[in-house]
């Protein structure tokens, strides 16, 4: 008796969630999904560190004439230029605190020296020294994000630190000269570093983060509805749908590391394609699998998707019924990292990962619905296919 009450027990549990999966997707108007927050995010890693061995170009956000970090072709000159003109001194290397030269300058041969950036003697503007190659670089720089961006700070070798806090920052909006100055809430005391030369994209993982506003809200798409009349005997009707429907897919990056600024990344069609999120059908969010769908991680906005399906329903005996056909769909902002490998020199093989947010609204399942046409009752729901 005892063992017969426990088997009753786990059938009914069994029963319970079945109702309640059923009614997760039976529901189509605009719901807010609950999903559980992560413990740990696949964003928790050094943005930084992630370029270590990959050459990157240092952009200032507010100098709207010269944003490259560069270096002198023959002295010891830090300034702002205009572009990447491809003599290695826009392009630099982020390593143990310090940026280092790629190349161009001969004041400073490497090896032996590492050219690395330096406040000069007074402390107001940045020189470039040499770093013995074989001995410990000395950590200059804090790179501290702010919004998304980063603020590059002296950092003071006494402790406590003597006198006020030193940000590296251009000097005016369109002038070439840099300065240590105090204040950093200016966007001339803001930079973000691309990365320079030819990647493709490895993968794409997603993940909800509750903390950082992420969202999952439910938009169920309605396709075709059809009203059948009561007849003596069970009906079997074949219903087609042809449709088009609008999705889109934006990635933002938002870690102060980009690679949209095309002129120093480089990434083809192919090599940029990017798997979407797979939303399950509770609207929970995989961050281990994605969904077949794939988009450019370039291009943002939306686009059309057709979809297509025949399929039959049964209508009951004695009783007038609709026909609901439906599209789950997903209005998203979900946290993401995207790892990229650059393809070219030197460096070929190292990979390094960016953090950002995605929008988008995808749809996973089409279903149907067949309510009694005289008190609106759900009778049945089927999913009939995922796409």
């Amino acid at each position: 008796m005892k063992k017969i009450c426990l088997l009753l027990i786990g059938l009914l549990a069994m029963f319970s969630c079945e109702q309640e999966n059923l009614e997760g997707f039976v529901q189509s108007g605009a719901e807010q999904v609950q999903t559980r927050a992560a413990t740990s995010s696949i964003a928790d890693f050094n943005q930084i560190t992630e370029l270590d061995g990959i050459p990157v170009n240092v952009l200032n956000v507010g100098n709207t004439s010269c944003r490259y970090l560069s270096a002198a072709p023959s002295n010891n000159v830090i300034n702002l230029f205009m572009k990447d003109d491809k003599s290695l001194r826009q392009r630099w290397y982020v390593r143990t605190g310090n940026l280092a030269l790629a190349g161009g300058n001969t004041s400073i041969s490497s090896p032996p020296f590492t050219p690395i950036i330096r406040p000069n003697g007074d402390k107001t503007e940045p020189v470039l020294v040499g770093a013995t190659s074989s001995s410990y670089i000395p950590t200059s720089f804090s790179f501290v994000p702010l919004g998304t961006y980063y603020n590059i700070k002296y950092h003071e070798f006494s402790f406590p630190s003597q006198g006020p806090e030193l940000y590296l920052q251009a000097d005016t909006r369109t002038g070439p000269t840099l300065k240590f100055k105090t204040p950093n809430s200016s966007d001339l005391a803001l930079w973000e570093f691309v990365p320079v030369g030819n990647f493709r994209l490895v993968n794409v993982q997603y993940e909800k983060v509750v903390d950082a506003g992420d969202f999952v809200n439910r938009r169920d798409i309605s396709l075709q509805g059809a009203v059948f009349p009561s007849l003596p005997n069970d009906v079997e009707h074949t219903i087609t749908v042809s449709e088009t429907i609008r999705e889109s897919s934006t990635f933002t990056e938002t870690s102060g590391i980009t690679t949209q600024e095309q002129s120093s990344f480089n990434m083809g069609l192919q090599a940029g394609e990017a798997s979407l999120p797979m939303i399950n059908i509770g609207g929970s969010v995989s961050s281990s699998t994605t969904s077949s769908k794939t988009k450019s991680y370039a291009e943002a906005g939306g686009y059309d998707v057709t979809v297509s399906q025949t399929f039959k329903v049964m209508i009951p005996a004695n009783t007038a019924c609709t026909v609901e056909v439906l599209k789950m769909a997903y209005n998203t902002s979900l946290t993401y990292v995207a790892t990229f490998e650059k393809l070219d020199g030197a460096e070929a093989g190292k990979k390094f990962r960016i953090k950002g947010k995605w929008n988008g609204i995808v749809s996973t399942f089409l279903y149907y619905n067949i309510y009694r046409a005289e008190d609106n009752k759900l009778i049945e729901t089927r999913i009939i296919d995922e796409q």
